[in-house]
């Protein structure tokens, strides 16, 4: 069942990065014409607190067994999450990407 869920998570994760360098020079030309330059940081900020809102009210809490903050604890969390195979490939795939994009553009343009 976890695998579903992380690959529909994934998809919903790669729409965003891949709709948002689209989307985001529109709205960014469009506010800079008609307002100025300093609208698209106005915008991010609402925009940022729109989301930080939403995520407060409307995300549940998923750890339900919480710990004391402890540099031991943080560091073991860490030492789970590097040593989990998936995440490592995840991450190694993404870093794949974001290097072929990098080298495409020195490359070409």
């Amino acid at each position: 069942m976890m695998d579903k869920e992380l690959q529909k998570a994934s998809a919903y994760t790669v729409i965003a990065w891949s709709i948002g360098p689209i989307i985001a020079p529109v709205i960014g030309g469009y506010l800079q014409v008609h307002f100025g330059w300093h609208a698209s940081f106005y915008f991010l900020t609402l925009y940022s607190l729109i989301l930080l809102a939403l995520c407060y009210f409307y995300i549940p809490e998923t750890h339900h067994q919480r710990q004391p903050l402890l540099w031991s604890t943080i560091l073991q969390n860490y030492s789970t999450v590097l040593h989990n195979k998936k995440f490592i490939a995840c991450c190694a795939c993404l870093a794949i990407g974001y290097a072929l994009i990098i080298v495409f553009n020195i490359l070409y343009f």
